[in-house]
């Protein structure tokens, strides 16, 4: 209602409130308890949208997932250490193990600082925009392969039939594919004139367009039994990117 920096929030716990028991709280009782809090991160995650699922009557009949970087003004990146595929850090003997690198390191900055060491930051949130669950990543993770962990992750909530959304960057035959097991289901963009063979199979395809709103015609085309494209034709886009491309 109110957000602050966690040096505001611990002087309001000092100042403006009154806890039973807490007469007095430092900002590094604060980042301790932080601390604590990243070590049983899955179990309260999950315990929280618990208790809040049906206070706020929560939707997560589709779960929109999408990653983000935030860089840090730091002169260099991380120590580099052992971790696995999520990005958690192991022993290096460990069987898990499967390459080194720092937390907060250098990659494909979305703020176009790769000269700054950063991470990479995903989140799943309801068609409403309320957050379900946050995850925290290397910063030279790659985004294509996060999705399929993440599905993982939620599946042990086990929630009710969750339909996926997500963009063109997750938009691979090997996600599609993991996204549908377990009788899954997914709406991943792409870009149609990427040259991949579905798209151009799609897009090969002879159809009516059905106009769904004044600037938008859509056509399903069905490219096997598992891939269905729903086609988008925005008029004011494509004459914008004609202007683009003209430009």
């Amino acid at each position: 209602m109110a957000p602050s920096s966690k040096l505001a929030a611990a002087d309001w716990i000092c100042q403006d409130v009154y806890l039973p028991g807490l007469p007095h709280v430092t900002d590094d009782a604060c980042y301790r308890a932080m601390d604590q809090l990243i070590e049983v991160e899955p179990a309260l995650t999950r315990g929280v949208y618990g208790q809040i699922a049906d206070l706020l009557n929560l939707e997560v009949d589709l779960l929109f997932f999408d990653t983000t970087s935030t860089y840090f003004e730091l002169d260099e990146a991380d120590e580099p250490l052992w971790r696995d595929q999520q990005g958690r850090v192991v022993a290096d003997d460990d069987p898990a193990a499967a390459r080194q690198t720092g937390f907060r390191t250098h990659g494909k900055s979305k703020d176009s600082r790769d000269d700054l060491p950063q991470v990479v930051v995903g989140m799943a949130v309801t068609r409403t925009g309320i957050p379900v669950r946050v995850w925290c990543w290397p910063g030279n993770t790659g985004d294509s392969a996060l999705i399929r962990q993440v599905k993982t992750d939620m599946r042990e909530w086990s929630l009710a039939r969750v339909v996926w959304v997500a963009d063109r960057g997750f938009a691979s035959a090997e996600n599609r594919r993991f996204l549908q097991q377990g009788g899954g289901h997914y709406i991943l963009g792409e870009k149609l004139r990427a040259g991949t063979s579905e798209a151009d199979a799609a897009l090969a395809r002879q159809g009516r367009y059905a106009s769904v709103a004044e600037n938008l015609q859509v056509k399903e085309v069905n490219i096997d039994a598992d891939d269905r494209f729903v086609i988008c034709y925005n008029s004011e886009a494509a004459d914008r990117d004609a202007a683009v491309r003209n430009g």
